[in-house]
Formats: structure tokens, sequence, C-alpha cells
């Protein structure tokens, strides 16, 4: 190989390297995300159950949740239907100023009052 293709492979690789390290942290962030809207929908879940059994809902929505996400918890109850707010923050890319991911489940609790 030329001494001048090596010196372009070698600059190649210099982008590319990097650019595949930070889409590889995106995608792991993505997955963080994704499960994050999949705990605060758990928490809606047992939110309605205790609801319809006549239990704490905040406390078994705060429950489902893990601790990451509690502080940032909001739980409404308006004529049976119940609505679980949370902020997810990616964990691996944090950028200041960041990104953030609101999840919102509402569920019908079957108009248990």
């Amino acid at each position: 190989m030329p001494r001048r293709e090596r010196g372009s492979v070698l600059v190649e690789a210099i982008v590319a390297v990097p650019a595949c390290i930070v889409c590889a942290l995106a995608i792991a962030d993505g997955g963080a995300l994704v499960r994050d809207r999949l705990a605060v929908t758990q928490a809606a879940t047992r939110a309605a159950r205790a609801q319809l059994t006549g239990g704490d809902v905040r406390g078994a929505a705060r429950a489902a949740l893990p601790a990451r996400l509690r502080s940032s918890m909001h739980v409404r109850v308006a004529r049976g239907v119940i609505t679980v707010e949370a902020t997810s923050r990616p964990t691996v890319l944090r950028v200041p100023g960041g990104v953030a991911q609101r999840s919102q489940v509402a569920i019908d609790a079957g108009g248990a009052r």
C-alpha cells in the first residue's frame, strides 16, 4: 500500500472511530429512555391496582418507580383516571442543559372512587 493511502486511512479512522463510539453511546441512552418509559407504565398500572383495592395510589406508584425517577414523579387522580408522569435524563451522554424525556401514562381505573 502506498504511503499516501496509508495516511488517508489513518485520517478516516480518526474521524470514524469517535463517531461510532458516540453512536453506540446514544443507542445505549435510547435504551435507557425506553426502560424508564416502561417503568412509568408499570407505576401507573400499580397505582390503578391500588385505586381499585382502596390502597395508597401515590405510594404504589412511587414504590414501582426506580429511585432515579421518584424525584420527578407526579401522580394525578381525576374521575377514576390515574396519570403518572416522570422525567428521565440520559445516563451516558450527559450534556449540560441536556435532553430530557417526560413520560406520561394515564390509566382508567374503571371509574373507581
